[in-house]
């Protein structure tokens, strides 16, 4: 699954974000119109504001996502 943000394409596992947040596990679980998706853009999301929370479930993720 590939998360899209600012036209950032970020690699992710969806098992990996559904365990780690609830907002995602109710996105990708629930009624969602692009849960079946392979990639899902995040509108109105900042890159600089969404790595940190990618850091936490990524602890390895590093410098390889900048925007």
């Amino acid at each position: 699954m590939t998360l899209i943000v600012k036209k950032v394409r970020i690699p992710v596992i969806k098992a990996t974000l559904m365990v780690t947040s609830a907002v995602f596990r109710a996105m990708l679980l629930g009624d969602w119109k692009d849960k079946d998706q392979n990639e899902i853009q995040l509108p109105g999301k900042r890159l600089e504001s969404f790595i940190p929370f990618l850091r936490c479930i990524y602890p390895d993720l590093k410098d390889r996502v900048t925007g």
